[in-house]
């Protein structure tokens, strides 16, 4: 897994990641945390928008022990209507006791025909 660096302060409070689909479309997400060496993959977070939020919040917690860690999401978003003109937007923000990571941002947008599936990932780095 080759991942952009990600770097966490290990005072700066708990760590949190925002989902956001845009353009009124339907979209879900899994997000998994993998070792050092990108083995080892656990779930962490499966949730879609159709709950009606605007933001999907996935709580992470203390950085202590992601250092070096790898997370990643697949999203997965379907046209809420058919034919031409749609568009999709998929925003990842990680945060850090509240406030954005810089770096943290990660944006996809884009004409949709039917579904589309984006893939992210960040390498942790706590110091």
């Amino acid at each position: 897994m080759d991942a952009q660096e990600l770097k966490l302060g290990i005072g700066a409070g708990d760590l949190t990641i925002d989902i956001i689909f845009g353009y009124a479309q339907f979209g879900s997400y899994d997000v998994n945390i993998y070792d050092e060496n990108g083995q080892n993959g656990k779930e962490i977070a499966r949730g879609s928008n159709t709950q009606n939020r605007d933001v999907e919040v996935v709580s992470i917690g203390p950085v202590s022990d992601l250092d070096g860690k790898i997370i990643d999401w697949d999203l997965t978003i379907s046209a809420a209507e058919t034919g031409p003109g749609q568009f999709y937007s998929a925003t990842v923000i990680f945060r850090q006791g509240g406030t954005i990571v810089p770096g943290g941002t990660w944006q996809k947008s884009g004409p949709l025909q039917d579904t589309k599936s984006l893939y992210g990932l960040f390498k942790l780095v706590v110091s």
